[in-house]
């Protein structure tokens, strides 16, 4: 490693004058001359006050250039000791380790509040327990590949987020997210990452001082990562990066063949490179669902208290009163809301519509793997709306849709 440094010469090793034939030969001259002028120490023509003067003056400008000389080491010292402190930060910041917790119980830890949630407070993955093990397979260094396939609104992008809080303060790269859409992309910086950061201390930490290095659509953070958020819709966002992490939303948007050029943007980082994907849905055969099929497909499913199966949540097991309708023979949405119910296929236990049932299940529940196949680092997860939305405004939305 170069140092911008050159180490200052030694003195001792500088040629010095009275030393050696060159001033060897001048000293010889002026004994010569001394000689010739009557054989005495004095020139015949010098006064002895002005030598003596003059003599006083050499040593006092040899004592200001001793002086001099000590002011310019003592600033060589402070610089290098100073060069060396910045490298030494530099050199923590590049080779930090990641805080040895789990990465939710880190996220719960430091995030203080998502702005934009309904839920106020901290992050509690508890809220939405199909999010931990989502977090963990996109922070995991074993998994490559991780493809999510939800309902709206029902925390996916959540999911990405938060990782991406995590990312920024443990494992600093070169992260592109990209949205459908160049305005989307703006949308995102502003209402949501970068809200996020700034209420993740360990991230806010490390925001650029200046701010030209920190915008809705790109930032430096001082530890060396670096986030660019553009539209996935134009090409040129993707040309020229080299891309540790990428961040892919709604992917089911993007031109075809835009996905799998954007992932070729990881593949210098080999193994360490990470691809995340997520969407609400996609049509049978696109980029979004092939990437999708091609992983582990773990769904969210549920245990049954009763009969102990584990089981998905399927609406053909959501029940509702058939007879809940005016005289008019027209739905009585008010008495079907009420009606609604799980029905376990299993044993046939009925779970009552509501929050309180809903967050029951949630609590046992875990992703079931459905595609043994596919390679373990190539992870997809998919949950459908029953698993956190009301039955019964679903049950009313289906029988509207079909009127």
């Amino acid at each position: 490693m170069t140092n911008d440094f050159h180490e200052c010469e030694d003195d001792d090793a500088r040629p010095r004058q009275g030393a050696g034939g060159g001033d060897d030969a001048r000293g010889g001259d002026g004994a010569g001359q001394v000689e010739a002028h009557g054989g005495g120490g004095e020139h015949p023509d010098r006064d002895p006050v002005e030598e003596s003067e003059r003599g006083d003056a050499g040593k006092d400008r040899g004592d200001d250039g001793g002086e001099v000389e000590k002011l310019h080491d003592a600033l060589i010292e402070q610089l290098l000791a100073q060069q060396s402190k910045l490298l030494v930060s530099a050199a923590a910041d590049a080779f930090r380790v990641p805080e040895p917790i789990p990465p939710v119980d880190w996220l719960e830890r430091h995030v203080a509040e998502i702005p934009f949630s309904p839920l106020p407070g901290a992050f509690r993955c508890a809220n939405s327990p199909m999010l931990r093990e989502i977090i963990e397979a996109i922070c995991s260094p074993s998994v490559r590949t991780v493809s999510i396939i939800a309902a709206v609104q029902t925390g996916k992008t959540l999911a990405a987020e938060l990782s991406a809080a995590y990312v920024v303060a443990n494992e600093p790269g070169p992260i592109l997210w990209l949205t459908a859409k160049d305005d989307d992309a703006k949308t995102e910086g502003e209402s949501r990452l970068l809200p996020l950061f700034e209420h993740c201390r360990p991230v806010s930490d490390i925001f650029p001082a200046d701010p030209d290095k920190k915008r809705l659509t790109s930032v430096f953070f001082s530890n060396g990562a670096t986030l660019w958020i553009r539209g996935a819709n134009n090409r040129r966002n993707l040309q020229s990066r080299t891309i540790r992490w990428l961040f892919g939303d709604e992917c089911w948007l993007w031109p075809p063949g835009r996905l799998t050029e954007a992932k070729s943007r990881v593949a210098a980082y080999g193994r360490r490179g990470k691809c995340v994907f997520f969407s609400q849905g996609s049509r049978e055969g696109d980029d979004c669902d092939r990437q999708f099929r091609a992983g582990t497909r773990r769904e969210w499913t549920f245990v049954c208290p009763r009969c102990g199966e584990r089981q998905p949540f399927l609406w053909e097991n959501i029940h509702w009163d058939a007879e809940a309708k005016t005289p008019e023979g027209a739905y009585d949405f008010a008495r079907l809301r009420a009606s609604v119910r799980l029905r376990c296929p299993h044993c046939g236990e009925e779970f009552p519509n509501g929050a309180a049932t809903r967050a029951a299940l949630a609590a046992h529940g875990a992703f079931a793997r459905t595609n043994h196949a596919a390679a373990a680092e190539n992870e997809s997860f998919h949950w459908n709306a029953l698993a956190t939305t009301d039955w019964g405004q679903l049950a009313e939305e289906y029988l509207r849709a079909k009127a």
